[in-house]
């Protein structure tokens, strides 16, 4: 089946219109996401560089709020239907969902997003839960830098590497570390889950992060961080910057399109 067999069929589907399923019925996904409160502090990106963002936020995480009109060609370049049209036979890299990303599969973005993303959220095992983020090919990387405007806050760091990704309803990575990155939302919401760096989180590396939450492992995570316990769920234009070091895994609500910059 060709991209454009696909685009046909899927013509008024968008990823931004992918909630929970595609549903308005609130029951759809009991448990996957908080209130939409947050509690971190909320900034405009506009303003700031690296330099003075760094010496202000460089152990604490924050919502970053963009610029709507300056992301909107990145959003439309990116709905379902026009990403499968541009980028359908490319080839991508999917990995699966525990901690450290052990298993690689490459394969069409048309066909992730077709056979793969449907069943994200049907398994316990992350290591059988696969996503597409980084390890992008040159044509990957030449569509980030023709379309994405990137953030001056990101732009202005010595070094900066690009990650896209697409997630299904209900997939999500187990928690993990890496250095400082901003983790902006496209299409879609994500709930992210954070802990400081000397308060290790209570789970299994290889399952997925919708059966912890559901699990006993979710309440004694909350309870060892206590006030310094982070449940977040992020939108369209909103943008995370992760500490280095911290623990966090994400989940995400509807098929979702991020990007995320390791600065």
């Amino acid at each position: 089946m060709g991209a454009k067999d696909i685009v046909a069929r899927w013509q008024t589907t968008t990823f931004s219109q992918l909630l929970c399923g595609g549903d308005d019925d609130d029951d759809h996904c009991p448990n996957l996401g908080n209130d939409g409160s947050c509690g971190l502090e909320v900034i405009e990106a506009s303003g700031w560089r690296w330099d003075n963002f760094s010496e202000a936020y460089r152990d604490t995480p924050v919502v970053l709020m963009l610029d709507e009109e300056v992301m909107a060609h990145f959003a439309a370049v990116t709905e379902r239907e026009a990403l499968l049209a541009s980028m359908g036979n490319a080839m991508v890299t999917l990995s699966s969902s525990n901690t450290h990303s052990y298993t690689k599969v490459r394969g069409m973005l048309a066909d992730y997003v077709t056979e793969e993303m449907p069943k994200a959220g049907s398994t316990s095992d992350a290591e059988d839960s696969f996503y597409l983020f980084g390890d992008h090919t040159a044509e990957w990387y030449g569509f980030i830098d023709e379309h994405y405007t990137m953030p001056a806050v990101a732009a202005s760091a010595p070094i900066v590497s690009p990650s896209f990704g697409i997630g299904g309803d209900g997939s999500g990575v187990a928690f993990h570390t890496h250095g400082p990155a901003f983790a902006h939302v496209v299409h879609g919401r994500k709930r992210w889950f954070l802990s400081p760096p000397d308060i290790q989180p209570d789970f299994d590396p290889s399952v997925t992060t919708s059966a912890w939450l559901a699990s006993e492992r979710y309440t004694a995570s909350t309870r060892a961080a206590g006030s310094a316990w982070i449940d977040c769920t992020l939108g369209p234009r909103e943008m995370l910057f992760i500490p280095s070091g911290w623990w966090h895994a994400t989940l995400n609500l509807g098929d979702t399109v991020f990007i995320s910059l390791f600065v």
